[in-house]
C-alpha cells in the first residue's frame, strides 16, 4: 500500500525545499502504494487519468490513491532517471515489493526470465497497456524485449492483487502490471537521446511531438524512434534492435477525445544460452556462446529474428447526465523465428537411424506467429454517492506455430518425425476468443469510508487444429474446442482511522484460464484438455500511515488456490497437469524517510511462502507443506536517493531469497537457487543549457556496483552430467552513460 504522491511531496517540502525534485519523488512513490475515494469525472479507470491537468512531477490520477488494492507506481523519473535506459517492464517493476526476474545478459538484450509476482510467475498475471490486456494467447506470458522500451513509457503501476472487477485480462491470480505509453507534452518538443555503456552497448534516439490539442477542432502527435544494439554480456550473444512509436490526439466538439497510437519492434539476437557450474567454475559468468561450430554452444546455433506491433484508435466523449463512454479497438502481433538445440548447450547429438551423421548436432527450427484483435468499451458515472462503472472486453487471437528437425551441422533438414516421414515436431494452428464483460460501484458511505464492489464474468473458448501434435503425436482430424467460464467477484474497501492513518481490505477472486499446453498431454487431444480454471481467493488486509517525516505501509495476504496447474516430467516428456489446492501468504512492508540535507531512504521487503495443500495429484513427490517452485522466501529493496540543486543520486540495493525452481513438486536441494543481492548506482547532473541545446542531462549509471556472479535460476541437470546444471547468473557490472537534451 502507498502514501499518496501528493502527500509525500507536501511532507518534503515542509522539512526541506531542496528534496522537492523528481528523482526524490519518484523513488518514494515506489515505496508505497495509494488509496483514496473516488475516480475524477474526467477519467473511467484511474489509470485513463493521464494528461488531463497541469504537468506534476509524478504524472499520475489523484483518483490512483482510492483504490483499496495494494499498488505501486514508478513514475517518468524513476523510469527515465533511475533505471537502465536499456530496460524493458521487467527491469523496472522489480524495483517494486515482491517482484522478481533476471537477465543474464543485461536488461534489454534478455527477455525477464522467472518473473514472479508474490510467486506468481509470468503466465499467472495480467500486463495492461494503455488499459488494453496484451499476453501470448497460448501460454499467457509476456515477451518483455519485443514491446514497449522504457523509452516509450510515461509510468508503471503494480497491482499485487486479483484487482477490481475492471481490470481485464485472462490471468489476474498474481495481479496486473499496468504499462501507461508516453503522452504528448504540452507544447512542441524534441528531444535527443545517447547512451552508451559496457560490452559495446549503445541507444541512440529522438521523440519530436507538435505539442498536446488544447482546444476543439486541434490536433497534436508524437513520434519516439530508437536503436539498441550491444555485444552482449555473455560473449557472442550479441542482438540489435529498432522501435517506432507514434502517437497522435484530437481535441473534438462537445469534449471528446480521439487518440490514436501505433509501435512496431524490430530485434535479431542469439537467443541466450545457460551457463552450467562445471563452466562457471572454469570460465567465469562471462562465458555465453562459443565461436565454433563443432560445438553445441556455437553462437550461430541460436539466432532469432522477432518483430512486433501494437496499435489502437480510442474515443473518449462525455455524454449527458454526467456519463463518460470510452471505446478502444487495438491489435497487436508477434512473429518469431529462430533456431535451437534438440538437447541443450552441453551436448545435441544427431540420433541414430534418421541418416545424417550421429556426429552431426541436432537442431530445432521454430516459428510462432500471432495476431490478436479486441474492443473495450467502457462507461461511468460519478455523483455525490460515488463512481459507477460497466464495460465489456472482446477479444479474438489466431496463432499459427511450427517446428521442424534440423541438422544443423550442414543446415539441412531431416525426418525425425517417424510417424509420418517428416521433419516436423508440431504444425498447428489455434484461436483463442474472449467475451469479458463487468460492472463495479465504488460507495462513498463516509468522507472516511469507501467501499467498492463489483464482479466481471469471463467466457472463453480455445481451437486448436493441428497437422502435428507436439513431440511428433498424431493430428487432429478437425478443429478440437474447449470453453469456460468464470465468474468473478470481488470487493474492496478503504478506512481511514484519522488524518494520517488508513486502512485498506480486500476480499476477490481470481482465475487463469487453461493454457493451450493441455492440448498436448496425449494421442487424443480432445480428451486431455479437460482442465477447469485455476481460481484463487485473495484476503488482504493493510495499513498505511503518512506524515510529514516519513510514510509506512504494511499488507498482509492469503491467497488459496484451486485447479492449480504446473507443469511435470515424466521420461522426457513435459506435460501440464492439475497439482490440487495451493496456498500463498505474506507480508508486505514498505516506507520512506525524509532524511533532510537533500538525502531521502526508501525500502520494501517482503516475506513470501508457498505451499502445496494436496499430495500426490500430479507427481508422486508431492507432499503437503512442500514449497511452490519459483517463489523467492523473501524479496527486498533498500535505497539511499540524494537531489541538491543540478544534482541526482540514487543507490538502490535488492534482495531476493531462496527459491526451488524445480517443476511438478520437485523442490530439492538440487533444483535450490540461494539468496543473493545486487546493488546499482545512478548519478546524473543537470547541466542547463549548452552549446543551442536545452534542459541537458548527464547520467552515470553503475549496474551490479560490486560485480555479484550469484547464480539467478537453476534449470537442473545438463545433458552431459559432468557439466552439473543448467544455470542462468547475474548479468556482470557494467557503466552507462547517457545524454539527453532538447533541441
Amino acid at each position: 500500500m502507498s502514501a499518496s504522491v501528493a502527500r509525500i511531496s507536501r511532507s518534503v517540502s515542509a522539512r526541506r525545499t531542496a528534496c522537492l525534485v523528481p528523482i526524490c519523488q519518484a523513488l518514494a512513490a515506489i515505496a508505497l502504494p495509494a488509496m483514496a475515494r473516488a475516480a475524477p469525472l474526467e477519467s473511467l479507470e484511474p489509470i485513463l487519468a493521464v494528461g488531463t491537468s497541469e504537468p506534476r512531477t509524478l504524472p499520475v490520477s489523484e483518483a490512483l490513491r482510492d483504490q483499496g488494492t495494494p499498488r505501486s507506481l514508478l513514475g517518468e523519473e524513476a523510469i527515465h532517471e533511475v533505471a537502465t535506459p536499456f530496460g524493458d517492464y521487467g527491469s523496472l517493476a522489480k524495483l517494486t515489493p515482491s517482484y522478481v526476474e533476471s537477465a543474464p545478459n543485461g536488461e534489454g538484450f534478455d527477455a525477464a526470465k522467472n518473473q514472479s509476482l508474490r510467486g506468481f510467475t509470468d503466465t499467472q498475471f495480467n500486463l495492461l497497456v494503455d488499459d488494453i490486456p496484451v499476453q501470448d494467447p497460448d501460454t499467457f506470458a509476456h515477451h518483455s524485449t519485443s514491446y514497449f522500451p522504457a523509452a516509450t513509457l510515461s509510468r508503471v503501476i503494480v497491482d499485487r492483487s486479483p484487482g477490481g472487477a475492471a481490470d481485464l485480462g485472462y490471468a489476474n491470480l498474481g495481479g496486473t502490471i499496468h504499462l501507461s505509453t508516453l503522452e504528448l507534452p504540452r507544447v512542441a518538443s524534441t528531444r535527443l537521446m545517447a547512451s552508451a555503456g559496457s560490452f559495446a552497448t549503445s541507444l541512440v534516439g529522438a521523440t519530436v511531438s507538435t505539442g498536446r490539442p488544447q482546444a476543439a477542432g486541434d490536433g497534436g502527435a508524437l513520434l519516439n524512434v530508437e536503436h539498441l544494439q550491444s555485444a552482449g554480456v555473455l560473449s557472442n550473444a550479441d542482438g540489435r534492435k529498432d522501435d517506432v512509436l507514434v502517437k497522435a490526439e484530437w481535441r473534438l466538439a462537445g469534449g471528446a477525445q480521439l487518440t490514436a497510437l501505433y509501435t512496431f519492434d524490430r530485434y535479431h539476437f542469439n537467443n541466450p544460452p545457460n551457463s552450467t557450474t562445471l563452466r562457471l567454475a572454469t570460465a567465469g559468468s562471462a562465458y555465453g556462446f562459443s565461436a565454433d561450430p563443432q560445438r553445441a554452444d556455437f553462437y550461430g546455433y541460436a539466432t532469432t529474428d522477432r518483430r512486433a506491433d501494437f496499435g489502437y484508435v480510442r474515443w473518449h466523449a462525455p455524454l449527458d447526465g454526467a456519463w463518460l463512454l470510452e471505446t478502444t479497438v487495438y491489435t497487436y502481433l508477434y512473429a518469431t523465428t529462430g533456431l535451437g538445440l534438440n538437447g541443450d548447450e552441453t551436448a545435441s547429438p544427431m540420433p541414430g537411424g534418421f541418416g545424417p551423421p550421429t556426429t552431426d548436432i541436432a537442431g530445432r527450427l521454430s516459428n510462432q506467429d500471432y495476431r490478436t484483435t479486441g474492443a473495450v468499451v467502457r462507461t461511468s458515472h460519478e455523483d455525490r454517492n460515488g463512481f459507477f462503472q460497466a464495460g465489456i472486453w472482446v477479444d479474438h487471437s489466431r496463432e499459427q506455430a511450427s517446428r521442424y528437425a534440423i541438422d544443423l551441422s550442414n543446415g539441412q533438414f531431416y525426418n525425425a518425425n517417424r510417424n509420418n516421414n517428416s521433419p516436423s515436431y508440431y504444425a498447428f494452428t489455434s484461436h483463442l476468443d474472449t467475451l469479458q464483460p463487468y460492472v463495479s460501484y465504488q460507495w462513498i458511505v463516509t468522507d472516511a469510508l469507501s467501499v467498492r464492489p463489483g464482479v466481471r464474468h469471463q467466457q472463453v473458448r480455445r481451437g486448436y487444429d493441428a497437422l502435428v501434435n507436439q513431440n511428433f503425436r498424431p493430428g487432429t482430424s478437425q478443429e478440437l474446442t474447449r470453453t469456460v467460464s468464470s465468474t468473478l467477484p470481488g470487493v474492496d474497501a478503504t478506512l481511514k482511522l484519522d488524518g494520517d492513518t488508513s486502512l485498506l481490505l480486500q476480499v476477490a477472486r481470481g482465475t487463469e484460464v487453461p493454457g493451450q499446453a493441455l492440448f498436448y498431454n496425449t494421442n487424443t487431444p480432445a480428451q486431455s484438455n479437460q482442465a477447469q480454471a485455476q481460481s484463487a481467493v485473495a484476503w488482504q488486509v493493510g495499513l498505511v500511515r503518512e506524515t510529514t517525516a516519513y510514510d509506512l505501509g504494511l499488507t498482509a495476504y492469503l491467497v488459496n488456490f484451486s485447479n492449480y496447474i504446473d507443469t511435470t516430467t515424466t521420461n522426457g516428456v513435459t506435460v501440464s497437469a492439475n497439482h490440487g489446492d495451493v496456498r500463498y501468504r505474506g507480508l508486505e512492508l514498505e516506507g520512506r524517510v525524509d532524511l533532510g540535507a537533500g538525502f531521502g531512504t526508501l525500502a520494501n521487503a517482503s516475506l513470501i511462502r508457498a505451499e502445496y495443500q494436496t499430495a500426490g495429484i500430479a507427481a508422486a513427490n508431492q507432499q503437503v507443506g512442500q514449497d511452490v517452485p519459483l517463489v523467492p522466501s523473501y524479496t527486498g529493496l533498500a535505497g539511499l536517493v540524494f537531489a541538491e540543486g543540478a544534482w541526482k543520486a540514487s543507490l538502490l540495493a535488492k534482495f531476493v531469497g531462496v527459491a526451488y525452481q524445480g517443476a511438478g513438486g520437485s523442490a530439492s536441494p538440487a533444483r535450490r537457487v540461494e539468496p543473493y543481492h545486487y546493488a546499482d548506482l545512478t548519478v546524473t547532473r543537470q547541466l542547463g543549457d549548452t552549446i543551442g541545446l536545452q534542459h541537458v542531462r548527464l547520467s552515470l549509471a553503475v549496474r551490479n556496483l560490486q560485480d555479484q556472479a550469484s547464480v539467478t535460476d537453476n534449470g537442473g541437470p545438463a545433458a552431459v552430467a559432468a557439466e552439473g546444471n543448467l544455470l542462468n547468473t547475474l548479468p556482470r557490472r557494467s557503466l552507462i552513460l547517457s545524454l539527453v537534451a532538447d533541441l
